[in-house]
């Protein structure tokens, strides 16, 4: 995940204290809108796919969206430029809990809102507190989500002789890249896993070992778990024996040409070019596992990593219009059409479409199934 770590809270805690009503403050799909939607969305290359949402929405709802852009380079500067001008946009993109950090006091306080109602979870929105809060005070909802854990080539996983099923911990997985290593010239593979990225991977890697303690000790901020690094080791030690080991990149293209069974990447990592070379069934996707807690139900890294917000500062009618028109996307089959199909996003909406990716049909059972799914909210960077 781009985004590097944070904090993390359990599915069954989240589920468990998620409010599920509906607030007096939710726009009536009956209720006549006047206001106007300016939606600065901060990817161009994204431009003409939410023009056509925007028209979409217009053309059913009689309310007017405008589609700002801004370079990804820059979009925190533009935003906060824009944010200040006559012409502030009513709703913005923000990526992280670090960047809703610098606009949360302006972002509207959308606890109880019909859009939080259409997400499987609000694990997926951040807080006041940038963390689940039992008070809600919820001012950012996640509309794009991605997993990070480790990609397996099932066909020469089987030519090894070892079944999807068997990689079900750090020890089963350990033994079978030690076996794969050792008979790398029979099989006909370089190694049994791909380089891999360091600050990426060791930032998700902490994740997933800091989840158990996590859970144990009432969720303490993971930067004060010294026992975590060591936690870490296991999985390191397991990668760098049998592959290149933690580099400055993340080798795909070992992975995608048959040469490697193993690669640790995320979600968005899938291309054509890796299902034409090994097949969509045959690519699988397993946490990261870290010899510790209940392994057999790890669930993968998940975050999400885009988030809308609404400007508190616009007028009553420009927000109602805003909440309205995010409550569309995420219920409109053909908004989520664009999104899956054009833009490739994967939503936590209740009513999503799939994109073509077998990972992400991996990680929606992750979330749904695992009783113990790492869901990532707070930037703190552990890079190893």
């Amino acid at each position: 995940m781009k985004r590097l770590l944070p904090l993390l809270l359990s599915f069954s805690l989240i589920f468990a204290l998620a409010a599920c009503g509906h607030s007096d403050e939710e726009t009536s799909t009956e209720e006549v809108l006047t206001g106007t939607v300016r939606y600065m969305n901060s990817d161009p290359a994204l431009q003409e796919a939410w023009q056509r949402i925007a028209e979409a929405y217009t053309a059913d709802r009689g309310v007017p969206v405008e589609i700002i852009s801004s370079s990804p380079d820059n979009y925190m500067t533009d935003l906060n430029y824009a944010l200040n001008t006559g012409s502030a946009p009513v709703l913005f993109d923000v990526h992280s809990a670090a960047e809703f950090r610098q606009v949360q006091p302006i972002c509207k306080n959308i606890t109880g809102q019909k859009v939080l109602n259409q997400v499987i979870t609000n694990a997926f929105s951040l807080s006041k507190d940038f963390i689940w809060d039992a008070t809600g005070n919820y001012g950012a909802v996640g509309y794009s989500i991605d997993s990070y854990g480790i990609l397996v080539n099932r066909v020469l996983l089987e030519k090894a002789g070892y079944h999807f099923s068997d990689l079900k911990d750090l020890a089963s997985l350990s033994a079978a890249a030690a076996d794969i290593q050792a008979r790398a010239v029979e099989l006909g593979v370089s190694s049994a896993f791909s380089a891999v990225e360091s600050a990426e991977f060791c930032s998700n890697l902490y994740n997933a070992c800091a989840f158990p303690t996590l859970e144990s000790s009432g969720y303490a901020d993971p930067q004060f778990l010294e026992e975590v690094p060591a936690k870490m080791q296991g999985l390191i030690d397991v990668i760098s024996a049998n592959g290149p080991g933690l580099s400055s990149y993340n080798d795909l293209s070992s992975f995608i040409q048959g040469r490697t069974v193993f690669c640790p990447a995320e979600v968005s990592d899938y291309s054509a070019e890796m299902e034409n070379a090994i097949g969509y069934e045959n690519v699988g996707f397993i946490p990261l596992y870290c010899g510790t807690g209940d392994e057999e139900n790890q669930g993968l890294c998940t975050n999400a990593i885009r988030f809308w917000c609404v400007n508190k500062n616009a007028s009553e009618e420009d927000q109602k219009a805003a909440l309205d028109f995010i409550s569309w996307v995420a219920e409109e089959e053909s908004a989520n059409d664009i999104l899956a199909d054009d833009m490739g996003i994967c939503t936590p909406f209740v009513n999503a479409k799939t994109p073509r990716n077998p990972l992400i049909a991996m990680m929606n059972e992750s979330l749904a199934t695992r009783k113990n799914p790492v869901v990532s909210y707070l930037d703190v960077g552990y890079t190893g």
